[in-house]
């Protein structure tokens, strides 16, 4: 039970703000992809996603995950600063190169002609991107990565409605896009914190072999955690063909909805917990914390079930119709994703890595299994299947282990009866029902999570009374 609001004063300050930079660029994102299921076939959609779940496993790898590491010493005050991300740049330009030199011959040969080029570039400024995004949060300068995030998602739409609407230049148009919002978002981050001045400070072997101590055992954790969230993609796409990574790709967009709150309060958390982590009342702030999360993911999955088939009617084109069918579950691994996300950041506050690396590899090994027998047999079904069932394993796995470090208490009662519920709520959207029916299914089941979780849904509007307050500040500090 959270009492003492002031304890929470600066989760509370961090979550506002990551809010007005993540509910921003989700929006934005959000309308692009009204745009894309328009302008680009499922087949060409299905390209686009192969490639960014490419670059999304490559940059973690071939940089060591060092961003990781940026992130943790940057909050320690006895790491010099400037030493800290000249080092982490220069290591990152040298990964990409080598990575460049050693890779082109596969990606001339597997990738369509117009977008090898155009690939190492994103490699590149995604891989810089995140060393500088690492070292501004590490820096807790919260407002410049706010600001960096909605201009350039404008910047992004702005050029994604020339490319793609305007010119119709297909998947290379989307790309070009990407590049140069990627650089506009790049150009802010650093002339706002005057990153430039940086550079000149000496590559330092010492400091980045400390860093790598602490990084090189997050790059397995890196993988899995690929292959649990994007790897399904490469399975459909051999089994069933590009068209069905479309698809798929498409019913990922309404559980993305439901990610919002969990991306702010996950970022605003990373920095929290660290922070508490050495605290007497540490494990009571963790659970306090846990048990209103847990209430707020409960209730807006029993909110967001129903809205599936709607959703989708509205937001997607006629040919991507079909992936509501497979949101739902994705919807839970939503969920599931979130809470295993909240129990490793004790590994990132205990700074023991290893623990990450254990629990994420046996979800990955049943992700992949689940995968490799069930989507010849049950299609696109199957792939969203084994994401939930590895999310829920990955927190279940990680909620035990966590404990050598602190005590996040879980009642499990709450949780059994709520989790029910909802997939109750899950399964009346694959059966023949009247609207009405539909109405008062749904409406009785979020009256009953409410009800489980009343003490914390109360908690949860004392929360956001602070988090008025706070906006009331933000505003008077920034005029």
């Amino acid at each position: 039970m959270i009492r003492k609001l002031n304890e929470y004063k600066n989760l509370a300050k961090n979550t506002l703000l990551f809010s007005l930079g993540t509910l921003g660029s989700t929006v934005i994102s959000f309308f692009l992809v009204m745009i894309y299921t328009r302008y680009l076939t499922t087949s060409e959609y299905g390209m686009i996603d192969l490639i960014n779940t490419t670059i999304s496993l490559v940059v973690p790898v071939i940089t060591l995950q060092i961003t990781e590491a940026v992130f943790r010493f940057v909050m320690d005050e006895a790491i010099d600063k400037q030493k800290l991300i000249s080092t982490a740049i220069y290591f990152v330009c040298i990964s990409t190169f080598l990575f460049f030199i050693t890779t082109i011959y596969f990606g001339r040969k597997y990738m369509p002609k117009e977008v090898v080029s155009l690939f190492y570039l994103l490699v590149v400024i995604n891989a810089i991107i995140r060393v500088q995004t690492a070292f501004v949060k590490g820096l807790k300068r919260i407002k410049t990565l706010v600001t960096a995030d909605i201009l350039s998602s404008i910047f992004m739409a702005i050029m994604i409605l020339i490319f793609l609407v305007k010119l119709q230049v297909g998947i290379t148009g989307y790309f070009i896009a990407i590049i140069i919002s990627w650089i506009f978002k790049s150009s802010i981050l650093c002339f706002k914190e005057r990153m430039y001045n940086y550079l000149i400070s000496p590559f330092d072997k010492n400091l980045l072999k400390q860093m790598l101590r602490y990084s090189v055992f997050l790059i397995p954790n890196a993988i899995i955690w690929w292959v649990v969230n994007v790897s399904d993609r490469y399975l459909l796409a051999y089994f069933l063909g590009v068209e069905a990574v479309g698809i798929y790709a498409v019913s990922y967009k309404i559980p993305q909805l439901l990610s919002i709150p969990t991306m702010i309060f996950y970022q605003a958390w990373q920095i929290s917990a660290v922070e508490s982590y050495k605290s007497e009342n540490r494990d009571q702030v963790y659970t306090n914390v846990f048990t209103v999360y847990l209430a707020l993911l409960m209730i807006s999955l029993s909110i967001f079930l129903p809205l599936l088939k709607p959703l989708t009617s509205i937001l997607f084109s006629s040919s991507f119709y079909e992936s509501w069918k497979y949101a739902s579950f994705l919807l839970f691994g939503t969920v599931f994703s979130a809470l295993s996300s909240f129990s490793g950041t004790v590994y990132i506050a205990s700074k023991e890595s290893k623990g990450a690396l254990l629990t994420s590899s046996i979800a990955a090994l049943i992700n992949a299994g689940v995968n490799i027998i069930l989507i010849p047999v049950w299609g696109i079904y199957a792939a969203s299947f084994s994401t939930f069932l590895a999310y829920f394993i990955m927190w279940v796995a990680r909620m035990q282990h966590i404990k050598r470090f602190a005590n996040v208490r879980l009642n499990l009662k709450k949780f059994i009866v709520s989790f029910f519920i909802t997939v109750l709520q899950m399964l009346t959207l694959y059966v023949s029902l009247s609207r009405f029916e539909l109405f008062a299914i749904h409406t009785t089941a979020l009256v009953l999570i409410l009800v489980i979780f009343r003490r914390e849904v109360i908690n949860l509007i004392k929360i956001g009374t602070d988090l008025g307050r706070e906006v009331i500040k933000f505003r008077v500090y920034t005029k």
